[in-house]
């Protein structure tokens, strides 16, 4: 099994739409088990961005599937996706890199900055 890393980016988004998506896509803590190990989404100028960890491929997938629907739901277009994949052994560091990205930074640093935009 693999674990899988969902970076998101709804443009022409504010603080309605933020709350509108959270309602529908609500925030997950980390959790040790489940399909979706963990999701956030924060306001960054006229968008939106999320991340979102999910441990079973087929419910991310399903997910994904749906998630044009529940971004329309929000009023928004659907975001720009980003899938990155590592194995499941990283599953054993993801409480770290968590807490670091919820402290504003993230573990990737400039690189992380430069591709999302911030």
């Amino acid at each position: 099994m693999s674990l899988l890393v969902i970076h998101l980016c709804w443009t022409d988004a504010g603080p309605e739409e933020l709350a509108r998506l959270q309602r529908l896509l609500p925030p997950v803590r980390l959790v040790p088990e489940g399909p979706c190990l963990h999701r956030r989404a924060w306001p960054s100028g006229s968008r939106v961005l999320g991340v979102e960890v999910w441990g079973d491929d087929d419910a991310a997938r399903r997910y994904l599937d749906e998630l044009p629907l529940d971004s329309a739901a929000a009023g928004l277009e659907a975001p720009t996706v980003i899938v990155l994949v590592y194995p499941d052994v990283y599953r054993s560091v993801l409480p770290t890199v968590i807490a670091t990205t919820d402290r504003g930074t993230h573990p990737l640093g400039d690189l992380a900055a430069t591709t999302t935009g911030q």
